[in-house]
């Protein structure tokens, strides 16, 4: 998959008329390190590729899609696209296309606390099974099944499961120049 994902990057980074120099400013990642990526030579940090994406505005979840963009209007869970399988956490790609509204699976499986790096999509998120505690600008709100919370773009957040079951909730980003933030265990 490495390989793949080198071959995006290298497109998107080509459609938007920037060199491996210009990408480099923009990212504060080497020239070297970022032809590596782009050969499929090298695995990138989540935080990396997260600054890769911002660069160049667009989602981790559009690198995936666009790997294997489908014509299908359904998307059946062996078909989903893993976009982040960290430990503690796990993301999938719900959304089958990838001009519509992104839409990830995300199961918590540890009680560690998390934080997203900072993005500027709007997001929604509800919780499927298991209980969170989600951490807005510092404020922190307790959330069940059945429980949907809206976190604007460019708010600090961060997470932690609260329950002994895993966590599984379903996260609503808005396209329209939109980056989903990834998250990283503290």
């Amino acid at each position: 998959m490495d390989f793949e994902v080198g071959n995006v990057l290298k497109r998107l980074r080509k459609k938007n008329n920037l060199t491996l120099k210009n990408m480099a400013e923009k990212t504060g990642l080497s020239a070297g390190y970022l032809s590596l990526l782009e050969r499929g030579l090298s695995s990138p940090t989540l935080k990396n590729l997260n600054s890769i994406c911002q660069a160049m505005n667009v989602t981790m979840a559009d690198l995936i899609l666009d790997i294997s963009a489908e014509d299908n209007i359904v998307n059946k869970k062996g078909n989903r696209h893993e976009l982040l399988n960290e430990k503690g956490y796990h993301y999938e790609v719900l959304t089958p296309h990838p001009d519509a509204m992104q839409t990830i699976l995300m199961t918590v499986t540890d009680n560690k606390e998390h934080i997203s790096f900072s993005h500027i999509a709007d997001e929604i998120g509800y919780i499927i099974s298991g209980t969170i505690t989600m951490i807005v600008e510092g404020d922190s709100y307790e959330l069940e099944p059945g429980d949907c919370i809206y976190i604007a773009a460019n708010r600090h957040h961060g997470y932690q499961k609260t329950s002994e079951e895993d966590c599984v909730s379903i996260w609503f980003y808005n396209n329209t120049d939109s980056t989903i933030g990834v998250h990283d265990q503290v």
